[in-house]
């Protein structure tokens, strides 16, 4: 085996023994499919039945992708969030990248934001804005979005890298255990005057 190999064989088990746990990720993915579906329940209903979840005779609904651009805008952009993490999860060295994890959250948040906006304030259906009613729609991608933005977040916390207890990152010692710095690799700080 060349040394090449060697490294290459130590690269693949250090890579193995540090992986993010994919747990958080994978909260993440229901999540943004739960927003998938709820934009195609019933978010909000007007006519003469106030107060009522289910549509009954004469009151108008209006579902998620019919309410607003936003709402699948948001569950698209969720979508292909989620896949670039799970992509990440494959390909990164530690099991994850922590921007795009981070970022996937914010998203979360962002559509935890709207669900609670239409849920406090209900847009109106055509003239019928002092008899608007939320639907279960709302409640599902508030719970969806929820799941969504606390499973990222649970991702983005694992390890990428990061220094934690028993490494030292001086001048690539790797980690503490028997190690002892010698002269050529002890780094002196700058002498400011």
């Amino acid at each position: 085996m060349t040394s090449s190999g060697a490294v290459r064989d130590s690269q693949r088990h250090d890579r193995g023994t540090h992986r993010a746990n994919p747990l958080g990720a994978l909260l993440a993915v229901l999540g943004v499919a739960g927003f998938c579906v709820s934009i195609f329940l019933n978010w909000t209903g007007a006519g003469s039945r106030t107060g009522v979840v289910d549509a009954g005779p004469g009151e108008q609904t209006l579902n998620g992708y019919d309410l607003t651009p936003v709402l699948p805008f948001v569950a698209l952009l969720g979508v292909g969030l989620v896949i670039a993490v799970l992509y990440a999860y494959g390909k990164a060295a530690h099991g994850q990248h922590r921007g795009l994890s981070l970022v996937t959250m914010a998203t979360g948040l962002a559509a935890v934001g709207l669900a609670v906006c239409y849920l406090i304030d209900p847009p109106g259906l055509g003239g019928a804005a002092n008899n608007v009613t939320t639907k279960i729609g709302i409640f599902v991608a508030l719970a969806s979005a929820a799941v969504w933005s606390i499973g990222a977040g649970l991702f983005a916390d694992q390890t990428e890298g990061d220094h934690h207890e028993g490494y030292d990152d001086t001048a690539g010692a790797g980690p503490v255990t028997g190690y002892a710095p010698t002269e050529s690799t002890r780094v002196e700080p700058p002498v400011v005057r």
